[in-house]
Formats: structure tokens, sequence, C-alpha cells
């Protein structure tokens, strides 16, 4: 049984699930999407090294674009 493991990120959009397994991500989704996280059983909230990583890239990739309200 693959175990998932979950992160809320606070975007400029609005709240990211960040969800990843071990070894990868497996989905980024706005927590408010029909279909977030369909699929998945077993996911826990727990912060791991690789939700660091999703952080810093999309702090990075977020800080370059221009969000209009």
């Amino acid at each position: 049984m693959t175990r998932f493991y979950r992160q809320l990120y606070q975007s400029p959009l609005g709240p990211l699930s960040i969800v990843v397994d071990e070894e990868s991500l497996v989905g980024i989704w706005f927590c408010d999407q029909a279909n977030c996280e369909q699929g998945l059983e077993h996911i826990e909230e727990a912060c791991q090294p690789l939700h660091g990583a999703v952080f810093e890239w999309l702090d990075q990739y977020l800080s370059l674009i221009h969000i209009s309200e």
C-alpha cells in the first residue's frame, strides 16, 4: 500500500493541496477543486522533505507572475 502525504500551500490563487509519496510529487490541486485528490487513499497530514522542495519551486514560480484580482 502506497502512503501519501499532504501539506497545504497558501498561494495567491487560493490554497493548494500538495500530495507526495516517499519518492515523488503525486499531485497539486486547488482545495476547492471538484476532483481534488480523487482516487487517493490513506493520505496523511505530514510534512515530507519533498514538500519543502515543491514549496520552494512554487514560491519562485509565483514570484515571477503577476496575478490580478
